[in-house]
């Protein structure tokens, strides 16, 4: 699946900071964070384009059995302007 979404322009998504905070746990005041991803970053990868203004993007994620094999795939679109 990486090999084919990569070949199509798709980027894999980078590794969360340390520093990320998982959905629902607190987080200190005054402190900079980092949402955790919810997915396995590993298995997500996202194409992005538009301008400076507009950006467009698609995140794939997939998810295996446990001989690796593909069982299921979700799809996500979003947009952000300025």
């Amino acid at each position: 699946m990486r090999e084919e979404l990569m070949s199509q322009g798709f980027t894999a998504e980078k590794s969360p900071s340390q520093n990320c905070i998982p959905a629902g746990q607190q987080w200190q005041q005054g402190r900079a964070y980092e949402a955790c991803p919810a997915d396995d970053w590993r298995r997500t990868m996202e194409y992005r384009w538009g301008t400076m203004v507009c950006t467009e993007f698609l995140t794939v994620h997939w998810s295996v059995d446990r001989k690796g094999r593909l069982i299921g795939v979700k799809g996500y679109y979003g947009n952000a302007c300025l």
